[in-house]
């Protein structure tokens, strides 16, 4: 059985709608409240432990979804970055510098 924080979100008024990618580890992200952002996700992929080796390969990075208002990727929610983050005008980029991880789903039983 897998754990997701599917219903995560800090702001109810705004969520992801879409995204697209559009080169290298780079997604067009869309937002409910109309604005859209370019989130640079190749910092963070390579610069942060093993885990996420395997978004490393394009193939997987391009496996993502938006699900619940939420960016995901892998069947059980493997990796969902915090609304907050992709949101706000520096992104990803403070999470490369801070020891913050985005959520991850957990194996339990």
């Amino acid at each position: 059985m897998t754990k997701s924080p599917k219903n995560y979100r800090t702001d109810e008024s705004v969520a992801v709608s879409n995204a697209k990618h559009v080169g290298g580890y780079k997604l067009d992200i869309l937002f409910s409240d109309g604005s859209t952002k370019t989130v640079d996700f190749e910092n963070y992929l390579f610069h942060r432990e093993k885990a996420y080796i395997e978004y490393r390969d394009p193939k997987n990075f391009l496996k993502f979804k938006v699900a619940n208002g939420n960016l995901v990727w892998g069947k059980d929610w493997d990796i969902i970055f915090p609304i907050e983050k992709l949101y706000s005008p520096n992104g990803l980029q403070n999470m490369v510098q801070e020891p913050e991880e985005p959520y991850m789903s957990v194996k339990v039983g």
